[in-house]
């Protein structure tokens, strides 16, 4: 068999090999690299058992306008010495044997505490809120660094697609320079320049194979999925084109999840204003009880003595002075509501910027992508002139390295274009809240 068709039918399958395993593997869609990334994230874990604690502390009980029921109950046996000499001169001495019981049911329950108890449940919500608001921004982190990892693996197989198209013109390109070297039209430099070129484009596919790996291995590693998880991936770098500014920022200031958060946490630092307000005011407490004692001796003038009884009191306190703290506490209160509106408006105003910054970013990267789309156009038809005229022995072998150097880099510029494109794209959906609601 020719050598040289043997060594082609070589290259061939050793650059099939992985390709045909790329080929075998299970298809990892973005959908599914999310859920995955979110059902083992540690921290949305954890946020969600702390989500479960605040959600159990909201109850009425927590906030104070249940009533507390106390029971109570005292036994203290005694052993003593009796030893009585009275006046008509009997006298006694023998052991006493006693036993106290004292039992007691109290009720407290708060009528009016200026309100107190309303603000407390209500803050308990919001804490709740923050909670289950924490999870979202934690996912939303999660689903952002999984489309970053997911669309530089895109990246990484398109440049590989590029490469394998370049190869199979660098094996034309060899087979064209023996083919004139045969009949006389060549040289032996032409084929070993040829060769040569080759080798460098095998391993460049080589080398940008084992990128897709890394890429993988980087996103393995944002789902937190180990052991033996192997997959690939099939979407593309589609650009979503025509992006209306004026409506992305409007979706940043309404569905912004961190300024959600600072909405709530202003809401809880006025609550707890309300709530050192509220204990300025008279406390009235219902204080029922039913008691019932009972006392057994063996000696004495009495050998059992039971009471028993309810009786119920209405306690009314009032604070007078309390060294100004909780007058200390209002003005912390108001200072931290203040501040919260400060970072409201500072978070309103970094939005704008850091979306007016991402929105020109992808203006600039779809108009650059267009650009290199066209010369990637324009260099795929050079080089099959080129290759037409070199195989007709119209332009020498250095000409053709040159166009085929050309379209390479055109390649990789357009797919590096369309990947800035796509971040760009990324990043506007995160800073206008729609990449979790």
């Amino acid at each position: 068999m020719n050598p040289f068709f043997m060594k082609k039918l070589s290259l061939i399958f050793a650059l099939s090999i992985p390709l045909s395993i790329m080929a075998q593997l299970p298809i990892l869609s973005l959908e599914e690299a999310v859920n995955v990334a979110i059902r083992n994230n540690f921290g949305i874990k954890i946020g969600q058992n702390d989500a479960l604690v605040a959600r159990n502390n909201v109850t009425k009980g927590n906030a104070g306008f249940l009533p507390s029921l106390n029971l109570t109950l005292t036994e203290s046996p005694s052993l003593g010495l009796l030893n009585q000499k009275l006046a008509n001169g009997t006298e006694q001495k023998r052991t006493n044997i006693s036993n106290n019981l004292n039992a007691g049911l109290q009720m407290s329950w708060t009528l009016y505490d200026g309100k107190r108890m309303y603000y407390t449940l209500d803050r308990l919500k919001e804490l709740q809120g923050i909670s289950d608001l924490n999870i979202k921004i934690r996912t939303e982190q999660i689903v952002y660094d999984v489309m970053r990892a997911y669309y530089n693996i895109v990246r990484h197989q398109e440049l590989y697609k590029g490469l394998q198209e370049q190869l199979d013109l660098y094996e034309e390109r060899e087979r064209l320079a023996q083919t004139r070297l045969e009949v006389g039209k060549g040289n032996q430099l032409d084929v070993l320049q040829a060769k040569a070129d080759l080798n460098v484009q095998k391993t460049q596919l080589l080398r940008q194979k084992q990128q897709i790996d890394m890429a993988k291995l980087a996103l393995k590693q944002v789902i937190t999925e180990g052991g033996e998880y192997v997959f690939d991936v099939k979407d593309s770098l589609a650009i979503v084109k025509g992006l209306d500014y004026s409506l992305l920022k409007n979706n940043a200031l309404s569905n912004s999840l961190a300024l959600e958060l600072l909405k709530k946490q202003g809401g809880v630092a006025t609550l707890t204003m309300k709530e050192f307000e509220a204990q300025r005011k008279p406390r009235v407490t219902f204080n029922p009880a039913v008691t019932l004692g009972r006392q057994d001796n063996t000696a004495g003038l009495f050998l059992l003595n039971q009471t028993g009884g309810v009786n119920a009191g209405v306690t009314l306190t009032y604070p007078i002075l309390d060294g100004d703290n909780l007058k200390r506490q209002v003005e912390n209160s108001r200072i931290e509501i203040e501040t919260n509106k400060i970072r409201q408006n500072e978070l309103k105003y970094s939005l704008e910027v850091t979306l007016s910054i991402a929105y020109q970013n992808y203006l600039n990267a779809v108009e650059i992508l267009r650009g290199e789309e066209e010369n990637m156009r324009i260099a795929k038809q050079s080089i099959e002139i080129a290759m037409e005229r070199y195989r007709l022995s119209r332009s020498t072998v250095l000409e053709l390295k040159q166009i085929q150097q050309g379209y390479e880099a055109a390649v990789t510029r357009a797919v590096t274009a369309k990947y800035d494109a796509k971040s760009a794209e990324i990043d506007m959906m995160r800073i206008s809240g729609q990449l979790v609601r």
